[in-house]
């Protein structure tokens, strides 16, 4: 069985929004947000041209890698990609392929343990935010890695967006979507004003690739489709996400559940 497992009613939706992208790529609007986009990426290299792009190879920061390494042609610009064992299957073939493919500079971070083995070993986590900066098994195999490598740069852009939650929107509308930190550093956002929309226009308009799970939208994304988000694969205690991986992930779904057959997940 090839995974994610695509059926009828992910290809129609799909065919739906496609043609939905098609008339919002063409509209002013969209097109406003991704000049005022580049307006951003250009005003953070000129306030500190020691530059990186972090590329998570999700939706938004993927969009962002591509405006800048390809659209925009700054090349020179590194994306950087924390990849570990928790990752969907394929997404360090994905970004590499990408880079190549743009001619862009690629720096994959690995940590030193498997996220998997810490998370056996941590159990007592699986209750937190695995992925709040405060949470054991972020720190130890992204933040740190992220932070050490980013340190080299005096600039570093992010494909975050405002609509994404309040907390991100006050921060942006306060800061700015470019601002330079207590430290000195420049964080940027480029595409902090864009919808979920706008980012599946991008890239459909400029026929840039996303990872298979973006395509997995039947089941539960169908009316909203950039609401799925590339994270780890483990569901954590979420009945949801434990759902949609079982609909998409079966085998991703069963490690789960033998690897911790005493949770109150879906079954």
């Amino acid at each position: 069985m090839i995974e994610p497992v695509l059926r009828r009613e992910d290809h129609e939706a799909w065919d739906y929004w496609r043609r939905v992208c098609d008339v919002h790529a063409r509209s002013p609007g969209f097109q406003r947000r991704v000049t005022q986009a580049k307006r951003y990426v250009l005003e953070a290299l000129e306030l500190e041209p020691r530059a990186c792009v972090m590329w998570s190879a999700g939706k938004d920061s993927t969009c962002l890698a591509y405006l800048v390494t390809h659209e925009l042609g700054l090349q020179h610009v590194p994306l950087i990609s924390q990849k570990d064992d928790l990752d969907y299957p394929g997404e360090e073939a994905f970004v590499r392929e990408l880079a190549a493919r743009w001619g862009a500079q690629l720096e994959v971070l690995r940590p030193d343990v498997s996220a998997l083995d810490y998370l056996r070993e941590h159990m007592r986590e699986v209750d937190q935010d695995l992925h709040s900066r405060s949470a054991g098994l972020s720190r130890v195999v992204f933040y740190d890695l992220v932070d050490r490598a980013s340190a080299a740069y005096g600039c570093v852009m992010m494909g975050l967006r405002a609509q994404e939650n309040d907390a991100r929107m006050m921060r942006l509308s306060t800061a700015g979507p470019v601002a330079r930190l207590k430290s000195g550093r420049v964080h940027a956002h480029p595409l902090a004003w864009w919808s979920g929309l706008d980012v599946l226009a991008y890239v459909h308009s400029r026929e840039v690739p996303l990872l298979p799970l973006y395509r997995c939208i039947g089941y539960i994304h169908r009316d909203a489709p950039w609401t799925v988000r590339k994270s780890w694969w483990v569901c954590g205690r979420s009945r949801t996400h434990a759902a949609w991986l079982r609909h998409y992930y079966p085998s991703l779904h069963r490690l789960w559940r033998d690897f911790m057959p005493a949770l109150d997940t879906v079954s």
